[in-house]
């Protein structure tokens, strides 16, 4: 009774805003179904949606403050996350799509 009580509580418990993903993991559980593994939206679901090719000059050019806003708000058909990730993975997602360039 304890353990389900305590399941059912720990949702409601507010998690830090680094919660212990690195970018890379939240890459692959938020982002990857569109932009894929590579970043170079070549899903099925990417294809069909026109995600942004995020090793692309045109994304790489652009400021992090711009990329962290599309993060943030959304874009055409990509959701916001700024409700769902705190400024820190934010950032790291940032980074990360840095390095998803220079590959």
């Amino acid at each position: 009774m304890l353990l389900i009580t305590a399941l059912g509580v720990t949702p409601l418990v507010a998690q830090p805003e680094d919660s212990g993903k690195d970018a890379a993991s939240i890459f692959h559980q938020r982002c990857s179904g569109c932009h894929g593994q590579d970043g170079k939206a070549q899903t099925f679901v990417g294809k069909r949606v026109h995600a942004a090719d995020l090793t692309s000059q045109v994304v790489q050019q652009a400021s992090d403050a711009a990329l962290s806003d599309v993060i943030k708000k959304g874009k055409a058909k990509m959701p916001a996350f700024g409700e769902k990730l705190g400024a820190g993975e934010i950032q790291g997602l940032v980074a990360y799509i840095r390095q998803l360039g220079s590959r």
